[in-house]
């Protein structure tokens, strides 16, 4: 059986800081979760350090999480603005 993206550390890591930060309105999708852990990881975060509570790399999860979030909000408006809604 194949674990799926939700049923990581990482995921559920994300959704905490997700909802602490942003609020309970706001969701990933599968595809912006694995962008999430890309960006941290070539941000050189860890997952081992925010698990150890490492203030350092949970600011850094949460640049990379605002950096998909922003991402999400310009497609949609580069999307309004093609008339291709």
């Amino acid at each position: 059986m194949s674990v799926g993206i939700k049923d990581t550390a990482a995921w559920h890591v994300i959704e905490q800081v997700l909802k602490h930060t942003w609020g309970p309105g706001e969701d990933l999708s599968e595809e912006e979760i694995l962008s999430v852990c890309k960006l941290f990881w070539k941000a050189g975060g860890f997952w081992r350090k925010i698990m150890e509570g490492d203030h350092d790399h949970v600011e850094i999860l949460e640049e990379c999480m605002s950096n998909v979030l922003s991402a999400r909000k310009l497609n949609k408006i580069a999307i309004k603005i093609s008339g291709n809604v």
